[in-house]
């Protein structure tokens, strides 16, 4: 029988319990040193995660903003930490198709060294060529817009006058995926192959929730599932989604004799 116990995030419950579902060594999910490590320490665990796991170096080093929710305990913290951090131009946020509130977070660095590195492979395969088959237009948007804007998007007065851009260049920025039209005379900060990420994402969530659907009771030991061999359509590792769907309220976490129950 479970112990009596309080599904994460919950708003009712969120000043009388700290518990989390991995404080203890034999279920933790996340290192003591990213426990303890506050919310940079998160960021850098996440966004390297599904890479270290599965050898990836063609996807961006992303981390979802909810993942976050299921590595820190208390959502506040979070909240100020990324906006802190937004405005010292550490990280770059990015507005995605999956919802209202699901933002990829990278490191600032990491975006202009993932757009650097992406058209440069694209371009050429001779390594002293690489940076010269970047455009001066897309390197003078990693270089001097990206460090220097702390919002998702950016509108026609800022790109034409504060860094002059003109017509052409913004569909160039279109073109190359760094930009994406959000309303007239706006357009969303975005991460070449963001797209590509986003579909393993969605199809991984998918099938991470209906391996627990799938259970007599629609719930499943933590220890249990990540121990299980995923299935081809899991791309991005069980432990990456796992962190997705108790940090996006998908499922319930559960403080049993057993472990950690997903519900």
């Amino acid at each position: 029988m479970s112990k009596r116990y309080t599904p994460y995030g919950s708003a009712k419950h969120a000043k009388k319990s700290k518990y989390v579902p991995w404080d203890k060594s034999s279920d933790s999910i996340v290192p003591e040193d990213v426990r303890g490590g506050g919310l940079r320490a998160a960021l850098v665990h996440l966004s390297n995660l599904y890479q270290t796991q599965n050898g990836s170096t063609v996807l961006p080093k992303v981390a979802m903003k909810h993942q976050l929710y299921s590595v820190m305990d208390s959502r506040t913290t979070v909240d100020q930490g990324i906006n802190s951090l937004r405005e010292n131009g550490d990280i770059k946020m990015f507005k995605t198709s999956l919802g209202t509130d699901q933002y990829c977070i990278m490191f600032t660095l990491d975006y202009i060294e993932h757009v650097r590195t992406h058209f440069s492979t694209e371009n050429s395969a001779n390594e002293k060529e690489k940076t010269s088959k970047i455009s001066k237009t897309l390197l003078k948007f990693i270089t001097e817009v990206v460090p220097n804007s702390s919002d998702v998007s950016l509108d026609k007065k800022t790109l034409f006058d504060k860094f002059g851009f003109q017509d052409s260049d913004i569909t160039e920025l279109i073109k190359c995926g760094v930009l994406n039209l959000r309303d007239a005379g706006s357009w969303w900060i975005a991460i070449p192959t963001a797209g590509h990420f986003l579909k393993l994402l969605r199809k991984g969530r998918q099938a991470t929730l209906q391996i627990i659907r799938r259970t007599k009771y629609k719930e499943l030991n933590q220890s249990e599932l990540l121990a299980r061999k995923p299935p081809p359509s899991i791309k991005l590792g069980l432990l990456y989604h796992v962190h997705d769907l108790i940090g996006a309220d998908l499922v319930k976490c559960i403080n049993a004799t057993t472990g950690v129950i997903l519900k």
